[in-house]
This record gives C-alpha cells, structure tokens and sequence, in this order.
C-alpha cells in the first residue's frame, strides 16, 4: 500500500486536509494509481491556496504530478516545487518546512502576483486609463470610491505609519476608507522588482474602477 497525505500551510501552522491510500501492485495497479491522482486532482481544485508543492520519498509525486499536469491543467497552474522528504505525514511536512521550500514558493507567488498588477498599472497609466499614482491622486480617487486595487510599498508604508514619512495624507485613512468601499489592498515587497518600480511611482498607486476625468 502507499499513502498520500494533503496538507494546508497556513500563517499559523500545517493542517492536515486529506488522506489517500492505494495498493502498490502490478495487475491492476496503473489504473489504481490513475484512479488515485485524479482523486488527488479534485481534491485540490477545491482548495484556495497560492501555490501547491508536492513532496514526499519515492517518485510517485513526480508521477502525479504528471498525471494532474497532462489532466488538470488548470490543478497544475498552482503547482510550485517537487520536494523530496525521507518521510510522508507530520514529518514530512516537517521537512519541507524545515528547508524553505513554503517560503520559497510563497516569494516566487507573491513577485509574480505583484508584477502582474504592476503590467496591469503601467498599461492603464501609458494608455490614459482607469490608474493613478501618488498619494494625492490615489486619495482623491478613494474619495470618490474609484479604488478597486490599492498597491503601496511595504518601506514606504512602514515610514508613513513610524511618522518618518513626507506624505501629508494620513496613509491609514486612504487604506480604511478603500477597504470600506470594498476595495483592496496589496503591499509590495521592497526587496523585488516590482516593488522598485511601484518606488519610481511615489510607493503607492491604485487600479480604478473606473477612469477619472
């Protein structure tokens, strides 16, 4: 028999979310082992997360990792790392979170994330559309409820809050107000290349709902 445990890794810790056995045979056992990964594909298409890592002894992670690549593309567009671990279960998880690989994957979701609104920001700024950057321009949009997306810059964020800051507009206030009107709000990392060019833009821009004259 082999054994397949889905773990969930959250701020506060791992939480074991499915269990999955199988025999490990000949005969039958390609189409058991198919049966398997593609109950492991629905399963994980039920679970909001950023990014999932398999990981494990052995190469059946590679092996289902294939599988969900070939038939659950849409499964396999989260996938991140293939880790390997001398153990499955609470160990396992263990190892994995021992050596980085979370972290490493969360770094890699978060750029990608924060690139993409940052493509998404300087197209509507080169196009004249529904963006602006600046504290000024970003509060008089909060003002008139256009703030869909909020971005601004963690260092910047931080200065503005320890009262280090040169903005004259209480950043708190701006960050309220866009979440009361159903907005959001993502903070850039410093240390990525996005976050170097939401820097170039003042540290804060906002994608609108709509353009303002």
């Amino acid at each position: 028999m082999y054994k397949r445990q889905g773990h969930t890794v959250a701020q506060y810790g791992a939480e074991e979310y499915a269990s999955f056995t199988g025999p490990t045979g000949k005969g039958e056992y390609a189409r058991e082992r198919s049966e398997l990964f593609g109950e492991l594909a629905s399963v994980l298409s039920h679970i909001d997360v950023d990014a999932i890592l398999l990981a494990g002894p052995g190469f059946t992670k590679e092996d289902a990792r294939k599988y969900i690549e070939e038939n659950s593309p849409e499964v396999a567009a989260k996938f991140g790392a293939t880790v390997d671990t001398s153990a499955i279960g609470d160990r396992g998880v263990h190892e994995v979170l021992k050596r980085g690989a979370v972290e490493d994957v969360q770094a890699e979701t978060r750029i990608t994330e924060e690139a993409e609104y940052i493509d998404e920001l300087t197209t509507r700024i080169a196009q004249d559309g529904a963006a602006t950057y600046g504290i000024e321009a970003v509060a008089e949009a909060t003002e008139y409820g256009a703030v869909e997306e909020l971005l601004v810059l963690d260092d910047r964020l931080r200065e503005e809050r320890a009262g280090e800051g040169e903005w004259t507009i209480d950043v708190n206030d701006v960050i309220e107000s866009v979440e009361q009107q159903g907005g959001s709000v993502t903070v850039f990392s410093s240390e990525f290349a996005p976050g170097d060019q939401l820097a170039a833009l003042g540290g804060i821009a906002a994608l609108l709902r709509y353009r303002l004259e």
